[in-house]
């Protein structure tokens, strides 16, 4: 810390030494410590001088070692992956296709096409239950068995028949719920078709 305060001393020392310089007559004493003061002054200087360099090499050594870059960081190559290997599904063989049998529909007799046809026939013209239509086709000349085989064979709705007959009744007269279910009844459609048809007219 002592040259430091002697170098911001050296400008007062100085101006000590010009002004007893100016100052005109002085002693012998007081020139003494003027030549004293002198010699001090220049160790100073030269002191000065000194430190200005040391301070220069300092400050020169500060910047070079602040201004160092660091060596780049260097990234790691991302590690690829491989794609999963796909096995190949095992072939199939597709099961063989089974062919229906035939339905083999039995060789019908000319007595039995025309009671089919006749009875498809009455169907068209009017409702008829199984029996009734039976019984048609039995006044019409057809064997028993020819008729039987002939409504077994047409594909009718037998509900649907009952209520097609309750309709015509009630076209043609008045009728009460019973006294139309059991009209029906007489026509000889089941109890259950009777009362199916009669339902679709609303009267019970």
């Amino acid at each position: 810390m002592l040259r430091p305060i002697l170098v911001a001393a050296l400008p007062v020392l100085l101006a000590l030494v010009s002004a007893c310089s100016s100052g005109g007559d002085t002693s012998s004493d007081d020139a003494d410590q003027l030549t004293e003061l002198e010699a001090q002054l220049s160790d100073l200087q030269s002191e000065n001088d000194d430190l200005r360099s040391q301070l220069v090499e300092a400050q020169a050594t500060t910047t070079a070692v602040t201004t160092t870059t660091e060596s780049p960081t260097t990234t790691a190559t991302p590690t690829t992956t491989a794609a999963p290997t796909t096995t190949a599904a095992a072939p199939t063989t597709a099961a063989p296709t089974t062919t229906a049998a035939p339905t083999t529909i039995p060789s019908l007799t000319p007595s039995q096409q025309n009671a089919i046809r006749k009875a498809e026939s009455y169907l068209n013209y009017t409702a008829f239950s199984a029996i009734g239509l039976v019984d048609q086709l039995l006044y019409e000349g057809f064997n028993d068995e020819d008729a039987n085989f002939a409504v077994s064979i047409v594909v009718v709705d037998w509900n649907e028949q009952a209520a097609k007959k309750a309709a015509s009744y009630l076209e043609y007269t008045a009728f009460s719920c019973k006294g139309l279910t059991d009209q029906l009844l007489y026509e000889e459609f089941t109890p259950e078709q009777a009362a199916y048809g009669v339902s679709t007219t609303g009267l019970c």
